[in-house]
């Protein structure tokens, strides 16, 4: 761009020959329009020169930190699986099968699980039993014979292979009562609340110190205190 001024008579004012146009500007705007020129092309001869003075770095990502888990995250997994048993459910039930329960619920809620029972179901059977470890389920039909001094119409069948009875506490009071001096571990299941590591501790308790001379001794038995004695001591007797 070819540009050049001259001053006339006026002193306020200046003739610019622009690309040969003749402009007349205030000395003012000629001025501020030199001086942003001045700097127009200033500030792109910097930015030139630094383009051409500038390496550029690519930054390389990172790796993603992989640490293993720590044994404080990992016991809630444990835990919750813990938590989950299997109950093999067969005999006089509409569906058959394993179903996965939470520690501590109740008979009543597998059998509803698989169903519900058959017409020939005999429903003698303690439905508010908790289950805590996998077990099996066999309902038993009315017409099987139960030689067990309580009648029941299930049969828990556990992992280490012992079998035990379970009954409603109706039956247990009608049909006899379980003799805890000659009762075998099996048998002693059927009570509410006694699983087969407290039954095979009540039968090795009477082999070491003899027969119970009322119901209130099995107190002595290991793990049996006064509120598990609460629960069974209208099931039980030591005649």
């Amino acid at each position: 761009m070819l540009c050049y001024a001259y001053v006339k008579k006026d002193k306020q004012k200046m003739k610019i020959n622009l690309i040969g146009k003749k402009v007349q500007m205030k000395k003012k705007t000629v001025i501020f329009l030199t001086v942003a020129v001045v700097l127009f092309f200033s500030i792109i001869g910097y930015l030139i020169s630094s383009a051409n003075g500038i390496s550029m770095d690519i930054e390389q990502p990172l790796p993603k930190e992989t640490s293993a888990p720590r044994s404080s995250d990992a016991i809630p997994d444990e835990t919750a699986k813990m938590q989950v048993i299997q109950v093999y459910v067969t005999g006089c039930v509409k569906n058959p099968g394993i179903y996965e329960i939470e520690k501590g619920q109740i008979i009543n809620d597998v059998i509803d699980f698989a169903g519900g029972f058959t017409e020939d179901a005999n429903k003698n059977i303690n439905l508010v039993y908790k289950l805590y470890e996998n077990v099996t389920l066999r309902v038993k039909s009315k017409s099987e014979s139960h030689e067990q001094s309580i009648p029941s119409g299930l049969e828990i069948i556990h992992e280490n292979g012992v079998i035990s009875q379970s009954s409603t506490p109706e039956t247990s009071q009608t049909g006899g009562l379980i003799n805890i001096n000659t009762a075998n571990a099996s048998q002693l299941t059927a009570l509410p609340g006694i699983g087969p590591s407290t039954a095979a501790a009540i039968v090795a308790y009477r082999e070491g110190n003899g027969n119970f001379q009322k119901i209130e001794d099995i107190m002595n038995v290991s793990g049996i205190k006064e509120n598990k004695f609460n629960q069974i001591k209208n099931y039980i007797t030591v005649n």
